[in-house]
């Protein structure tokens, strides 16, 4: 059963990965102040979603962002810094493992667009998608709480 506070926290949620999904389609960049925003309503999200332990989280925050972070290093601007921490911040309010269901499907999405973009001639290959974007399609998908049910 979702309390009152529940529904504020994932409202909050999902007004801010909207606003971070629009912003990042249109400029390819997510401002600092969406990212600190997501955060607060992650560490938020802690007492609304009790039955995320705050280890999930803590892992969560590192599960995606730490390999991307690893991967610029290896090939510089392959990741852009803000989805390095938009995948921290949605960590700390998914966990581990719906970050992972979160990840796992905006990988999915963006393949699809990305070959899309390919077939019609829109992007050439090697160019950038926002992936933050369909990062936040992803974890606005695993923001339900169903999902506990059916795979974790």
């Amino acid at each position: 059963m979702l309390s009152m506070a529940k529904i504020i926290c994932l409202l909050l949620w999902f007004i801010g990965l909207l606003a971070v999904n629009v912003t990042d389609w249109r400029t390819m960049k997510i401002p600092n102040r969406f990212q600190i925003f997501l955060g607060i309503i992650g560490f938020v999200g802690w007492r609304c979603f009790p039955e995320i332990s705050i280890y999930e989280r803590g892992f969560g925050m590192i599960a995606i962002s730490l390999p991307f972070y690893f991967i610029t290093k290896v090939k510089p601007q392959a990741i852009g810094g803000g989805d390095i921490k938009l995948a921290a911040v949605c960590g700390i309010f998914l966990g581990w493992k719906r970050l992972l269901y979160a990840f796992a499907l905006a990988s999915l999405i963006s393949g699809i667009y990305g070959f899309y973009c390919l077939f019609v001639k829109k992007k050439k290959a090697g160019e950038h998608i926002p992936f933050g974007s369909f990062l936040c399609i992803g974890a606005m998908a695993a923001s339900f709480p169903f999902w506990d049910h059916l795979f974790f």
